[in-house]
């Protein structure tokens, strides 16, 4: 498994306590060809996202990553979440190279729910989050032209129950932004 972190410190984190094979640091200007040595089979399913997408691959996540194993093995499967990531984190990511020569079959991408916070939000909010996703979406598809982008509605949360009409109406534009 390669991993990907920001600074040489969070690398060897990745490696000497997290158990990955490789770690290559985001940070480096030279991240397209350090992808391309690590991954020399390529990536064809790129996951994008926040903590709900990283954890999905995560060393530190045992019963998620015998998920991922049993589901994405053998699939060139790459996970690019990173915990608590905004949709800003995320589009400061790929302007600087995450996605650069890449070029996967299949982008998902789950994220915003770090952007809607944990109180009920007005139509500004759900403006601001729907506009983040549309951004990183074209963002994925400047970068990655022939890859299909699988958008995953915000998921439910349990931390407050009234936070749900606001990922509702978000859901409801993403859904418009899939049929178009």
């Amino acid at each position: 498994a390669v991993g990907v972190a920001g600074g040489p410190e969070k690398c060897r984190y990745v490696v000497e306590e997290l158990g990955f094979d490789a770690c290559i640091d985001h940070h480096d200007p030279d991240l397209p060809n350090l992808l391309a040595r690590a991954c020399p089979k390529g990536i064809d399913v790129y996951f994008e996202g926040d903590s709900i997408t990283r954890r999905c691959g995560a060393l530190d996540y045992p019963e998620f990553l015998a998920h991922w194993n049993r589901s994405f093995h053998g699939w060139n499967a790459g996970n690019f979440g990173w915990g608590g990531d905004r949709t800003e984190n995320i589009l400061w990511r790929l302007a600087s190279g995450e996605l650069d020569g890449v070029n996967p079959k299949v982008i998902v991408l789950l994220a915003g729910t770090n952007n809607v916070g944990k109180e009920p939000g007005d139509e500004a909010k759900v403006k601001d989050v729907t506009q983040g996703l549309q951004a990183i979406v074209d963002a994925c598809r400047k970068k990655a032209p022939a890859a299909t982008i699988v958008l995953v509605a915000i998921l439910p949360r349990n931390d407050n129950p009234a936070v749900v009409p606001t990922l509702a109406r978000i859901n409801a534009n993403l859904a418009k932004m899939a049929e178009g």
